[in-house]
């Protein structure tokens, strides 16, 4: 796992900047992300797919065989997906050359101890603090879901293995849907309005899943699923604001960067972000394996005790729910504004027209 989770970063790194670097334009930023976060999330739905393949009807018996199964073909499709994008990816090369070409160079090598401090350096940036804090909060509910998410619908609500493959194909569905509506969106009330809304949206879907558990034995389970139905929709729907406008914002800051600096950033700051949401998740799952502990959580068993189902309901509505209010109140702290990314890249241009006259002109 440390293995993988390695490798894992040191690719997602570079791509992160890489999709933060193919246009300079405010509104065309956010239209990038939403289609990577399209394909992002199709992925997802390798999960439910692979359900119904490799797994019996009834989770709860579940093989350990079928799980192995679903991990080799999970790992087969990153390796393809991932040299299909590596190498998809190269007619952006002779660009971003030029684009760094035109940058500042620093008159000497850095060492080892100026890069560590120099990948902290984001810290002093209360923009990027707060995007990046926010985003890593937010997706703490991810981690939360995967730890917990299934439990609770398997021992919970006792749903079927059908029902939650419907959950989980919903949930991607809806968030891959919302994605056009998330554009057009920012384009009318601008990237961080947007993505508050889509964090409220997140909370609504949240307090109806909160109502499905707590009224789960007067309505039975059809009633709860149907519940719970929607209540994903709504929650995918909201998520698809914290997939694609957290990096759009992101872009954005490297504009503001780069005129001020004339430096490109994006690889630290692209570094940093992925070690900030790494380490929310790490703790989340950490926190929520020793939970799992706290409330009694027996995987070996096919029906939990009454104490326990309360325990998994509680520890996933209320995680997710504190980790969206806390992203709403970080998300909050952001300023920057459209005119002022605008005004960056129009300064970023500028600078980029002089660099080339000079150029040419050393050249005759």
């Amino acid at each position: 796992m440390l293995a993988l989770e390695t490798f894992n970063t040191m690719f997602a790194t570079p791509y992160t900047a890489l999709g933060t670097e193919l246009t300079d334009d405010y509104n065309e930023r956010t239209n990038i992300q939403a289609y990577k976060t399209i394909f992002y999330l199709l992925s997802f739905l390798a999960p439910a797919i692979l359900l119904y393949l490799f797994l019996s009807a009834d989770l709860t018996q579940a093989s350990q065989q079928g799980y192995m199964q679903i991990s080799l073909v999970t790992s087969a499709l990153a390796i393809v997906i991932g040299v299909f994008c590596v190498f998809g990816t190269f007619s952006t090369i002779p660009k971003l050359k030029q684009k760094y070409a035109l940058a500042k160079k620093e008159k000497k090598e850095k060492t080892a101890s100026q890069i560590f401090k120099m990948f902290f350096y984001s810290l002093r940036r209360r923009n990027y603090n707060s995007l990046i804090g926010g985003y890593a909060v937010s997706l703490v509910s991810s981690a939360i879901i995967t730890g917990v998410g299934l439990h609770l619908f398997t021992y919970g609500f006792h749903f079927s293995k059908t029902n939650i493959s419907i959950i989980l194909g919903t949930l991607v569905l809806s968030t891959i849907i919302s994605q056009p509506f998330w554009v057009k969106i920012s384009k009318k009330y601008e990237k961080k309005p947007a993505l508050l809304k889509g964090v409220l949206i997140c909370l609504l879907g949240v307090a109806i899943i909160a109502a499905a558990f707590i009224f789960r034995t007067q309505v039975g389970v059809n009633v709860s699923f149907i519940m719970c139905l929607v209540a994903i929709i709504v929650s995918g729907f909201g998520t698809g604001a914290l997939y694609s406008l957290p990096i759009s914002m992101f872009a954005d800051l490297m504009t503001l960067e780069y005129a001020k600096t004339e430096k490109e950033s994006a690889g630290i700051y692209s570094g940093f972000m992925t070690f900030a949401y790494k380490l929310a998740n790490a703790f989340a799952l950490l926190l929520v394996g020793v939970l799992l502990d706290v409330i009694g959580f027996d995987s070996s068993l096919t029906t939990q005790p009454t104490t326990v189902q309360n325990g998994l309901g509680t520890v996933a509505i209320m995680g997710i729910a504190m980790s969206l209010i806390g992203a709403y109140y970080i998300f909050a702290q952001y300023t920057v504004k459209k005119e002022q990314v605008e005004k960056a890249s129009r300064r970023i241009q500028k600078l980029k027209q002089e660099k080339e006259s000079v150029i040419a002109s050393n050249d005759k």
